[in-house]
């Protein structure tokens, strides 16, 4: 007896180091990065940015080595199978896979066409929503902060071109943007003072009104400018003139990097996710021709594209019209038959909403989630603004991926079920991109299980979305270490899918400047399908879809471990223990 109370007193001794290790983690982290704090609702640090220089980039190292080295000596103490065991893998799994990223280098593409600082001040404007006034004094705190930001930024460059280390012409902004000539009044800075009279008193609405406006037009709008200058003028012309990364120093391990970064799996290599994206494309190029010989019509699969875009049932009379649509798939359809496969159903609500019109132009449908205090819902976008592009076949597919059983049942499933006990750095600090988007694919599978996808046009639509990520895995791969040009890239897919050009431009640009992570979704979905499919072989008729989604909605994770927690269930459930 005494043996075990001493091995039980160093269980709980052990769970507590680990938990004071979580937090003090997770402290640095917030302290590090001020907007990843805001955004998280945490808002210590309202009135500073994230610093971007290279000794900021030194510290991190030096931390996350610290870290990870106490995380590794904690490890092997911990017992097979326990909360504590699963914590700390997950812990050391995920600092590795940062340091990594901060070893290969990444941090000197600072701002691209994809995220650039007046973009992320926008985004961060959605976090600080001033309900006090010292809320207004912090949005000038970090308009003022912004020069400094930028010569952080633009130092990082600098340091890319000294080291040959710099971006595709394609990842930059294609043309320069004038600031300086825009009305303060216009300026979407200065939207959150307009009307502040009626929160402030209104002595101090006027100071604030007049240090927001000197903030945006004497700080925040000459830096966006010296930026601007900085791209065009120096680093545009030293930008790397070959569109794949494999033409860096060291270009293909960087490559494979960022592929494992973004796959959250250590072991994929360039050449297993192109043949993968290959023998998909061929899968799936098959069952289009399958589908159109159904609806017993003799086009290629272009023409069929072509038709169902000119097809005029195929389009929605007005937003109104296609947001009512979608209310209805993801309000009534989908929900009635979710019980059959999901064991708990989220009760946090899902809200649909057109996208506000300033910021129309993106992506058709996108999902923004709940916030972690509950706070705000779950709000499923659609773009209503191009109404040719919105197609009644894409209804089911879209509803399932962002919204219900996918990011929105994702999101809302892990708060209401696996959140419960866990340490913060494992609810908002695990990079995870093929978990997260593998799912939204995994659930728009989901359909045929749930009769969703019967009708073949539904099925010819979801059929054009899994195209357009198998492609992804072939491009991606293809422009990175293969050799491809731009060209090669636009016309693999325009023979393949129904975007248009241009569309597909930005696509491909969008893969130049973010190696790896568009594989995410396609590899994670197959992960997914895989880890299902050995527990449907080992468990027969024992196996039950309910338990198995539980088990993947509970645990966000990179797939080594996710597959561990997937044989543990495994075993408990040949044992018939409850699980």
């Amino acid at each position: 007896v005494m043996a075990e109370s001493s091995e039980l007193r160093e269980i709980d001794q052990l769970e507590e180091s680990a938990n004071t290790m979580f937090s003090e983690y997770w402290q640095m982290y917030l302290l590090n990065d001020p907007e990843k704090a805001t955004e998280l609702g945490d808002h210590r640090y309202d009135d500073k940015l994230t610093s971007y220089s290279l000794k900021s980039y030194e510290k991190r190292k030096v931390m996350l080595s610290e870290f990870l080295e106490r995380g590794n000596q904690m490890l092997p103490r911990a017992p097979e199978g326990s909360m504590v065991q699963n914590n700390l893998q997950l812990f050391v799994t995920s600092l590795q896979s940062k340091l990594d990223e901060l070893m290969s280098g990444n941090y000197l593409f600072p701002v691209s066409n994809l995220w650039y600082p007046e973009m992320a001040m926008r985004y961060m404007l959605e976090y600080m929503k001033p309900e006090v006034t010292k809320q207004y004094w912090n949005i000038i705190m970090r308009y003022r902060a912004l020069g400094t930001q930028i010569d952080e930024q633009i130092e990082l460059m600098r340091e890319g071109i000294r080291t040959n280390f710099t971006s595709s012409n394609y990842s930059l902004p294609s043309t320069r943007r004038n600031f300086k000539n825009e009305k303060l009044e216009n300026s979407a800075f200065y939207q959150p003072f307009l009307n502040i009279s009626s929160t402030v008193p209104s002595d101090e609405a006027l100071e604030i009104q007049r240090n927001a406006s000197d903030a945006v037009q004497n700080f925040l709008i000459p830096a966006l400018e010296k930026l601007e200058d900085f791209i065009q003028n120096e680093y545009r012309p030293s930008s790397r003139s070959a569109i794949g990364v494999s033409a860096l120093p060291n270009g293909n391990e960087f490559y494979r990097q960022r592929l494992s970064y973004y796959l959250a799996d250590s072991n994929v290599t360039a050449q297993k996710i192109h043949d993968m994206g290959v023998a998909e494309v061929s899968r799936i190029t098959l069952e289009m021709d399958k589908v159109i010989q159904t609806l017993g019509f003799n086009y290629t699969r272009k023409e069929f594209n072509e038709y169902l875009r000119n097809n005029k049932a195929q389009h929605f009379n007005s937003g109104d019209e296609a947001l009512q649509t979608y209310r209805n798939m993801l309000e009534n359809t989908i929900p009635r038959k979710l019980s059959e496969i999901f064991k708990h159903i989220p009760r946090t609500k899902l809200q649909i909403q057109a996208v506000p019109e300033d910021l129309t132009g993106g992506p058709l449908a996108y999902y923004i989630p709940v916030a972690p205090d509950n706070s705000t819902p779950g709000i499923f976008f659609l773009d209503t603004s191009n109404l040719p592009s919105l197609l009644r076949y894409d209804v089911t597919t879209l509803s399932l991926h962002e919204g219900i059983p996918g990011h929105h049942f994702q999101f809302a499933y892990a708060m209401e079920q696996g959140m419960k006990d866990i340490p913060d750095f494992r609810k908002h600090g695990i990079e995870a991109d093929a978990y997260t988007e593998g799912w939204g694919l995994y659930a728009e599978h989901l359909g045929y299980e749930l009769g969703l996808l019967g009708d073949p046009y539904q099925h010819f639509g979801h059929l054009s979305y899994e195209m357009f990520r198998a492609c992804r895995l072939v491009v991606d791969t293809g422009i990175h270490v293969m050799g491809w040009t731009r060209d090669q890239a636009i016309n693999y897919m325009a023979d393949r899918i129904a975007l248009s050009l241009n569309n597909i431009g930005k696509e491909v640009d969008r893969y130049i400047t973010w190696p790896g992570q568009a594989c995410a979704y396609k590899y994670g979905e197959i992960k997914i399908k895989e880890l299902r499919k050995k527990a449907e072989d080992a468990l027969g008729n024992k196996f039950d879809v309910r338990e198995f989604h539980d088990v993947i909605l509970r645990n966000k994770a990179p797939f080594a471990i996710l597959e561990k927690e997937i044989d543990r269930y495994i075993l408990a459930t040949k044992n018939s223990v409850q699980f």
